[in-house]
């Protein structure tokens, strides 16, 4: 996946996710989608963090990022937790990608102001429509100018 490049029109996403297959199926459905999309991918939760720090202090994050729920060490809620509590990450949308539909870890993603909460559905065909509704979805309220999304896609 390439890092984030500078193409307004492109949406910028920050994948986090510990699983190799699916960054690869993000990877790869991203690649067939109508709407572009540039991918960052990392695999765990610090990993995220450090690089979301380094990334502010450019001015330069991402449009959204999807972050796993269930990863090992940080989970993806204690990083979710640790973005809100910083002032330079904490307007930076985040949706939750996950394969839990479980009611206890959707309430406490939206107790911790996640932006969305997206189950990764196993059909290949039905995942990369999901895909693509979150891609025109987020590139739209980047173009809308609307809130802090909006306010960066002038990057």
């Amino acid at each position: 996946m390439t890092g984030l490049g500078r193409d307004r029109r492109q949406l910028h996403v920050l994948l986090v996710d510990d699983d190799p297959e699916d960054r690869a199926l993000v990877a790869e459905v991203v690649t067939r989608l109508a709407t572009p999309v540039t991918v960052h991918a990392l695999n765990d939760g610090p990993g995220a963090i450090a690089w979301l720090s380094e990334q502010a202090e450019r001015a330069q994050l991402p449009d959204v990022i999807m972050l796993d729920i269930r990863m090992p060490g940080v989970s993806g809620l204690e990083v979710l937790r640790a973005l809100r509590e910083d002032e330079r990450l904490r307007s930076v949308p985040v949706v939750m990608l996950t394969t839990s539909s479980n009611e206890e870890d959707v309430d406490a993603s939206y107790r911790l102001a996640a932006s969305g909460y997206f189950v990764k559905d196993p059909d290949y065909a039905a995942f990369a429509r999901q895909m693509q509704v979150f891609a025109e979805y987020w590139t739209s309220v980047k173009a809308s100018g609307d809130g802090p999304l909006g306010a960066r896609a002038g990057r």
